[in-house]
């Protein structure tokens, strides 16, 4: 009798860790890192990474909720100060998003994949710097070097201007083309590809504000597990 309910015993862990491991391979974590090259006429390169947590609806797609953040270049600024540029400092964001995944082939070592996100980013305000177009320093194309060659003086109260850059919140959208590659018996997959991201971001500065949608592209890994 003994020998049974110890037998009994051994064979309900049994089952409840293979229920467990099934129910597990249900769920998904993800990191990745990416670095994005700015397009258009004003280019922003940028770098990003991203957590994730999703839930494996049958072998091909999967869903989930992420968390990221953002780092980017340095955004030129439309100026309302004549023969003045502004330029904006290195601006952050932080990200929450949704996703969407679809695996092209199930139960291969290899697949093709395609994902979505589409989130709301969350700026931290940054700093603007001015600087005087140098056309309007030498507007006969002469450099000319040394204090005593340029006068600056009517510049002088840009130094008095206040320097602070608030970054409105906004929506932002990402699509990533890629393979994954299963590493190991435990469900992990390595993933390579491409992604675009769009980002869309108004700033406020200098008693003005300004409207700018950033379009990036560029390589980005991950792992899931």
């Amino acid at each position: 009798m003994k020998k049974r309910f110890l037998l009994f015993i051994t064979l309900c862990l049994a089952l409840s860790q293979s229920l467990t491991a099934q129910e597990v391979k249900k769920y998904e974590f993800g990191a990745s890192a990416a670095y994005g090259i700015g397009l258009g006429e004003e280019t922003l390169n940028s770098y990003k990474l991203d957590l994730s947590a999703g839930y494996k609806i049958d072998e091909h797609f999967s869903a989930g909720v992420g968390l990221g953040y953002r780092y980017a270049g340095q955004p030129l600024l439309p100026s309302n100060i004549e023969n003045v540029y502004i330029w904006g400092k290195n601006y952050q964001s932080f990200r929450a998003f949704f996703y969407g995944r679809y695996n092209f082939l199930s139960g291969k070592k290899w697949t093709p994949f395609v994902s979505m996100q589409l989130g709301y980013a969350f700026f931290k305000n940054s700093t603007i710097s001015y600087h005087i177009d140098p056309f309007a320093l030498f507007p006969e194309g002469r450099m000319m070097y040394g204090e005593e060659d340029v006068d600056l003086s009517e510049y002088e109260y840009l130094k008095n201007l206040d320097n602070t850059l608030v970054i409105k919140n906004r929506i932002f959208g990402s699509l990533d083309l890629g393979m994954s590659r299963k590493i190991g018996r435990h469900g992990g997959a390595l993933s390579f590809g491409v992604f675009s991201d769009v980002q869309p971001a108004r700033f406020e500065y200098n008693k003005t504000s300004h409207e700018k949608v950033y379009f990036s592209i560029g390589p980005k890994l991950g792992y899931t597990f």
